[in-house]
């Protein structure tokens, strides 16, 4: 019973940020996915949900997540895509350029300091890079 209700409460509270946020232009302003986050973080650090909300969680977000992309792939406009190319271009050469630069002075710079976990802030910073 506490699964389904964990589970009804994950596809359903999104709702609420977006019907305030239709209201209250302050809510409107910060977001509804970033509204969704905080409520997650706060639950999550909490512990108001159960040991079982992780796996509710994970089984939702697999069928939502390749629901999702189904949905903004049918909303693509292929003559759009075709003007933004070279802008498009540009931004993909620019972060192949700029991730594994950052990553190398990131590790440069802190070498000395943290020893044998250097490598490990490489990783850190060549995803930083690509977020």
């Amino acid at each position: 019973m506490i699964t389904v209700l964990v589970a009804l409460m994950v596809v359903l509270f999104p709702i609420l940020p977006l019907h305030v946020g239709n209201r209250h232009p302050l809510v409107d302003r910060i977001g509804a996915v970033v509204i969704c986050y905080a409520a997650g973080l706060l639950l999550g650090s909490r512990r108001v949900l159960p040991s079982s909300a992780a796996s509710v969680g994970d089984a939702v977000s697999s069928v939502a997540v390749p629901l999702a992309l189904c949905l903004i792939f049918f909303s693509l406009d292929l003559r759009k895509w075709s003007k933004l190319g070279r802008v498009m271009l540009r931004a993909l050469a620019l972060e192949v350029v700029s991730a594994p630069v950052f990553t190398f002075v990131g590790f440069v710079l802190f070498r000395s300091a943290l020893g044998d976990v250097t490598g490990k802030l490489g990783g850190c910073m060549s995803g930083w890079t690509q977020a």
